[in-house]
């Protein structure tokens, strides 16, 4: 009886396995060029990207309609990738790709 079982969790692991490698896929799909399709977001976007860069300093006290955990997502990110266009770009990158990973 316990070979019908088996069976069933290997079919079901391979599924799982395909599945997230089609999701991978899917990801790699959607961040690919995705600077050559977007443009630089306005002012919202903006904002916390500025405040985000500029937490150490003074001129950097963030209060709580500023944003604060986005800008620290950014300050995050400053630190992968300096340049402010290229944080952005990645910034939109990374946050399309997590959005399918919360279906897993």
């Amino acid at each position: 009886m316990s070979t019908p079982r088996r069976r069933f969790r290997t079919e079901s692991s391979v599924y799982a396995i395909a599945f997230v490698f089609l999701l991978l896929i899917a990801m790699w799909v959607i961040s690919f060029g995705l600077e050559g399709t977007l443009d630089i977001p306005g002012f919202d976007e903006t904002s916390y990207l500025l405040k985000g860069t500029q937490i150490a300093t003074p001129v950097g006290e963030l209060s709580a309609e500023d944003g604060p955990l986005y800008s620290f997502w950014y300050r995050f990110m400053a630190s992968v990738k300096p340049d402010p266009l290229d944080l952005v770009f990645f910034n939109m990158k990374i946050l399309s790709i997590l959005l399918p990973l919360i279906f897993l």
